[in-house]
């Protein structure tokens, strides 16, 4: 009697344009390839991968990346991990010189068919912490595809990522500046000047209709100390006429 192995090599062809081992064997109730193996009914796909692989764990399935239903060929198959952590971290890459992890699932990480960000989920596993959807981290290491729980925070963690302490007493904005020679960031879906968020940010509010004025002259700080809750008129007043 033909051993096991030496059978299933009779029962797949290879399709020369796909490369995929075609199953010509039987099939089960489900239509699904099947191969007996000692009396028993086994799927074609998995008999292949623990012959020419590893021995499937529990916690383990197996895909094929061809999406073809009757190839065994097991270049076309990777190991689906049922659990959702486990099979997160297949998906990541770690870059050990500057320490970016990147997704390398390309897409949304999908779940129980959910998509998630694969940013939030990277934080969720790491830090065993709960993030509800949409609700974005942003990269603070300056590459915006690294996905680095370490290098990751909130909105306001991004905006104070690009203010600068200065010995001088000033905080300067490291980010885009316009012509005016103030800044704006984008803020929960509109535009707000950088010193009013630095503001809000400190704990404070602006009072009624005043303004916010830089008592030290530095349109691009965000130094809450070196900034005023005035009136307009009082702002006016203070501003320097212009020369002439």
């Amino acid at each position: 009697m033909k051993k096991a192995s030496d059978r299933f090599a009779t029962k797949y062809v290879v399709n020369p344009k796909t490369e995929c081992w075609e199953w010509t064997g039987a099939r089960n109730g489900n239509g699904r390839a099947a191969f007996s193996v000692d009396g028993r009914s086994v799927l074609a796909h998995r008999y292949s991968w623990e012959l020419f692989v590893d021995p499937i764990k529990e916690d383990q399935e197996i895909r094929r990346s061809c999406n073809n239903p009757v190839c065994v060929n097991v270049e076309h198959m990777y190991v689906f991990h049922k659990d959702a952590e486990t099979r997160f971290w297949d998906y990541v890459g770690i870059d050990e010189r500057n320490g970016h992890w990147y997704w390398e699932g390309g897409g949304p990480y999908k779940y129980n068919g959910t998509s998630y960000s694969p940013r939030n989920k990277a934080w969720e596993f790491y830090k065993q912490t709960a993030i509800k959807e949409p609700y974005r981290l942003f990269p603070l290491c300056g590459d915006d595809d690294c996905i680095s729980p370490k290098h990751c925070g909130n909105q306001d963690d991004l905006f104070w990522s690009k203010v600068d302490k200065s010995e001088d007493g000033h905080w300067y904005w490291t980010g885009k500046i316009l012509k005016s020679g103030y800044a704006h960031v984008s803020r929960f879906g509109k535009n707000e000047y950088i010193h009013k968020v630095a503001w809000e940010l400190s704990g404070k509010t602006v009072d009624g209709d005043n303004v916010l004025f830089h008592n030290c002259g530095v349109k691009h700080c965000v130094n809450p100390l070196h900034i005023e809750d005035i009136t307009y008129q009082e702002m006016c007043r203070r501003r320097k006429p212009r020369s002439k």
